[in-house]
């Protein structure tokens, strides 16, 4: 079984609504995925954030059998080569389905090294920048990356300041730049990538 320890996580309400994953994985597959993936990158000081209670954490760093969390939204956090990386996902109904999801988006971005697009592990430098909100270039590029990708369904700068223009311009890229409605993989990742710093930057934006 993979070496990871739990902690708990306060609700971010990241999304206004979640939904049902598209993809199928049970609890266990889920861990098998995440591990695999972990494995090839010879993950180390892995944490997942998730809405356990402290109470139901057990000693050894796991959830107690029959313990369900108080939310869905989940951080997986790890070093890796030396490197500290954080995976967000706050989009799907359960918790495993947001570990699912983020063990799907390792191995997309496991792809592109495998396809030779990378030439360092550029891929996954936006999620070692985890910055707050407006403070790094990291969050500029994820906004005009997601404006560029939507064909300009809004502006960066707009992106940047309302979660609605955000949302809105990041199912337009999704249908234009999926793979499976025949975008390239590499505008894939680069989306899912800057995806994951907004919906940090969101996560932390004050409300009013």
């Amino acid at each position: 079984m993979i070496d990871v320890r739990f902690r708990h996580f306060v609700d971010p309400k990241l999304h206004k609504s979640r939904k049902r994953a598209q993809f199928r994985a049970t609890l266990e597959k889920t861990f098998d995925a995440l591990e695999y993936e972990l494995n090839r990158l010879q993950a180390k000081e892995i944490l997942i954030e998730a809405g356990f209670k402290n109470s139901d954490i057990r000693n050894n760093g796991w959830p107690r059998g029959g313990a369900k969390p108080e939310h869905p939204a989940i951080v997986l956090h790890f070093t890796s080569k030396g490197k500290a990386l954080s995976f967000p996902s706050d989009a799907h109904e359960t918790y495993h389905q947001n570990l699912h999801a983020v063990a799907l988006t390792l191995e997309a971005l496991r792809a592109v090294d495998r396809h030779g697009v990378s030439k360092g592990e550029e891929q996954y430098t936006g999620f070692a920048q985890l910055a707050a909100p407006g403070e790094s270039e990291s969050l500029a590029w994820a906004a005009k990356t997601v404006a560029e990708l939507s064909q300009h369904y809004s502006t960066a700068e707009r992106i940047i300041a309302k979660d609605g223009d955000y949302i809105g311009a990041f199912r337009a890229a999704v249908r234009i730049v999926h793979p499976d409605v025949g975008g390239k993989r590499e505008d894939f990742d680069k989306l899912i990538q800057a995806a994951s710093l907004l919906d940090a930057h969101f996560k932390e934006k004050p409300t009013s």
